[in-house]
């Protein structure tokens, strides 16, 4: 199988179990299949004579022969936005998909605990704080041409517009960012809320607290930019979810060499 992509307004074409390419494409604007769903602004297309999958589907091979997680520092500096609910998996698959790349992970708390050991969650001076550290990486990142990755929980205390002043501030120093939607129905976000893995930051755990929250958040998430990749953390294992990713990053590798 062999991959390649179209940026533009056209809906994607249907994709079977096993990367096979429908004989009659349709749109999938809002559908999943096997776990992804694809969005119109990044159509992968499985076709011949691009890139090939071997046996495990994190190796994609570009064809120079060269694996795509040795040609993500190459070029073009990228930021990996992944976004998703509470409990969606964000942090699991954001370490896997580093660790196969070797591109540090920026993830949500690094900031939000450093900044909360201070100042009240929610506070003006942790709200002002957390997103000028964020941005101070992404600007220097950007800059320095160094690729990342970087976790976030969509909620009511970080500005509606701050996704687009992170592309606005990557892409004028001429990187890219690459959203990843990560979903997760309710009932499976309640049951993954007590796994003691979340112990380790100061991650919500209270399901009183999330049942409150959830209507906002949701609405959070609404706002989002569309992604590239839109994954349900439900039906897939975090391995999969991390290969979808690695997918993304290569076929943007992809049409990026190609111009």
């Amino acid at each position: 199988m062999r991959c390649t992509v179209d940026l533009d307004d056209r809906p994607p074409c249907r994709v079977k179990s096993g990367g096979e390419k429908s004989r009659s494409p349709r749109c999938l604007r809002g559908h999943k299949v096997g776990g992804f769903a694809f969005h119109p602004c990044l159509t992968i297309r499985w076709l011949s004579g691009i890139g090939q999958l071997s046996n495990h589907p994190s190796q994609l091979v570009e064809r120079d022969g060269r694996p795509a997680t040795q040609q993500v520092a190459c070029g073009l500096m990228r930021l990996i936005f992944l976004y998703g609910p509470v409990a969606s998996g964000k942090l699991t698959i954001a370490r896997l998909v580093a660790e196969r790349t070797g591109l540090p992970l920026f993830h949500n708390h690094l900031i939000v605990d450093a900044v909360a050991a201070v100042f009240p969650f929610g506070s003006r001076e942790f709200v002002r704080l957390r997103e000028r550290f964020w941005l101070e990486t992404f600007s220097a990142a950007a800059e320095t041409g160094q690729s990342l990755i970087f976790t976030f929980a969509p909620e009511s205390t970080v500005a509606e517009d701050f996704p687009a002043r992170v592309s606005h501030l990557v892409e004028a120093a001429g990187g890219e960012v690459i959203y990843v939607a990560l979903d997760l129905a309710p009932d499976e976000q309640e049951r993954r809320l007590g796994n003691p893995s979340r112990a380790a930051f100061g991650k919500l755990q209270s399901l009183d607290i999330l049942r409150s929250l959830r209507a906002s958040m949701d609405a959070c998430m609404q706002r989002m930019p569309a992604p590239a990749v839109r994954l349900d953390t439900g039906s897939i294992t975090p391995d999969e979810a991390a290969d979808a990713v690695l997918a993304v990053m290569g076929a943007a590798t992809q049409l990026h060499t190609s111009r």
